[in-house]
């Protein structure tokens, strides 16, 4: 997020200045940090009368007030398509702006970090160590991304399974029962870069301790 903003541009706009219209393909997303806007669109009634076509256009209808804190154009950032309204400053106002081309390559440096944080921390598995880069490769193509809540149980003790788990963000916690009838206790913290279940993974063993999310 920190990215995205620091790629964010200022711009400024007088009162009365149109700063999108309809009909204009959408290139850039709006975020509004002073002054007001109001969106109008334009509707149009198409009939048929004998072998033409007969368009109708209605007055600007305003559908919307942009304040502070609001924003318009995310849809920009994804794909190409048409303003479906005009967006005028009503004051002067202060915007910042993000075009879709430096949202792209800020979400492509992104993917291409993440995957190479992923490859150096497999890299780092003992039981991943006799693997060629290719193979790595494959390895992290085939792996999926799993999201857990702040204290979601991610692995039970003693459960069978077959997965390994890798922490890409946040942090968990470790704990196991030392006597029957009793809480579990604390056992370990794990972090960013740490290898959970690679045990299970080699050779399908019953799961040693419970694995909780914490503070993700």
């Amino acid at each position: 997020l920190k990215c995205i903003i620091d790629a964010m541009e200022e711009k400024n706009f007088v009162a009365v200045t149109d700063v999108v219209k309809q009909g204009e393909l959408e290139e850039t997303f709006f975020f509004v940090l002073e002054g007001q806007l109001e969106c109008k669109m334009q509707f149009t009634k198409i009939t048929q009368e004998g072998n033409r076509k007969k368009v109708e256009r209605f007055d600007p209808k305003l559908v919307r007030i942009y304040n502070p804190g609001d924003y318009f154009g995310e849809l920009s950032l994804l794909y190409h398509s048409k303003r479906r309204g005009t967006i005028r400053a009503i004051t002067d106002v202060k915007l910042l702006v993000l075009s879709r081309s430096v949202y792209k390559q800020i979400l492509r440096k992104s993917i291409e970090e993440k995957s190479n944080r992923i490859t150096e921390t497999l890299k780092k598995v003992k039981i991943l160590s006799m693997l060629e880069d290719e193979e790595y490769q494959k390895l992290k193509t085939i792996s999926k991304e799993a999201i857990f809540t702040n204290g979601e149980t991610i692995i039970k003790e003693h459960e069978i399974s077959n997965v390994m788990f890798l922490i890409d963000k946040g942090k968990c916690i470790g704990t196991q029962t030392e006597e029957n009838g009793k809480l579990p206790v604390k056992t370990k913290d794990y972090r960013e870069g740490d290898i959970i279940g690679e045990r299970a993974l080699l050779k399908g063993e019953k799961r040693q301790e419970n694995i909780i999310a914490n503070r993700l």
